[in-house]
């Protein structure tokens, strides 16, 4: 003798709703990490431009560092250096 198991219909709605569940909180777990994803990008970029900036100041810089009028301008102010043929004039 087999004994027929017959599933009731609320089985069926238990089932439905439990699915419909998961799928919701599966939803809502993948749009918060979206979220949170979106955000770290937006913060990335932002610090992709800063950098950018500082980037071509810096290339800027070592531009006029690489100039003569730079090393001249340090060695008459920081090195005390005279070209030859000048006179230094010290004054109180």
């Amino acid at each position: 003798m087999h004994r027929r198991i017959r599933i009731q219909p609320r089985f069926w709605l238990f089932v439905i709703a439990l699915m419909v569940l998961c799928f919701g909180a599966s939803s809502a777990v993948a749009q918060y990490r979206y979220a949170q994803v979106s955000d770290h990008l937006s913060a990335l970029n932002e610090e992709k431009i800063l950098l950018t900036n500082r980037i071509s100041d810096l290339n800027a810089q070592l531009d006029y560092v690489r100039t003569d009028a730079y090393v001249e301008r340090v060695a008459r102010d920081e090195l005390n250096m005279l070209l030859p043929g000048e006179i230094r004039y010290v004054s109180n």
